[in-house]
């Protein structure tokens, strides 16, 4: 597989929510290919618990999760009041309107293409740093 090059992200972290394992290290190698500290969870439970540890620069987020959806973890982060741009994602291409509805600042439909991932990421990572909300 060959990535085309895009511009890179300024230093940032990402918290990746996806429960399928093959598309997980899929995206967790695309996003660290572009220089990102990334930090995997499956389920919205433990994604809560790496959010209390460590505040990423963004979150992408699946919306069909074990128990709890992508918009459960939407909501949550947006009712704390955490400053972080989300990012959904589903092979439901109909739930990108709910999951902008409830707090994610963009949506991805599955599969997802690699090249809209880097230039959606770094896009929003750039914001991020420009607007004083980069975590590392």
């Amino acid at each position: 597989m060959r990535l085309r090059s895009f511009t890179r992200p300024p230093s940032a972290s990402i918290l990746l929510v996806e429960d399928e394992p093959v598309v997980s290290a899929f995206l967790e190698c695309a996003l660290q290919h572009l220089g990102l500290e990334v930090t995997a969870c499956g389920d919205v439970r433990s994604a809560l618990e790496s959010l209390r540890r460590h505040l990423p620069t963004l979150i992408l987020t699946d919306y069909n999760l074990p128990i709890q959806s992508g918009i459960d973890l939407i909501r949550v982060v947006v009712s704390q009041g955490k400053a972080m741009p989300i990012i959904g994602m589903s092979a439901q291409h109909d739930k990108g309107e709910e999951m902008i509805a409830s707090g994610a600042l963009a949506f991805l439909p599955k599969p997802i293409e690699i090249d809209t991932l880097n230039r959606i990421v770094v896009q929003i990572a750039k914001c991020a740093v420009a607007h004083g909300n980069i975590r590392r």
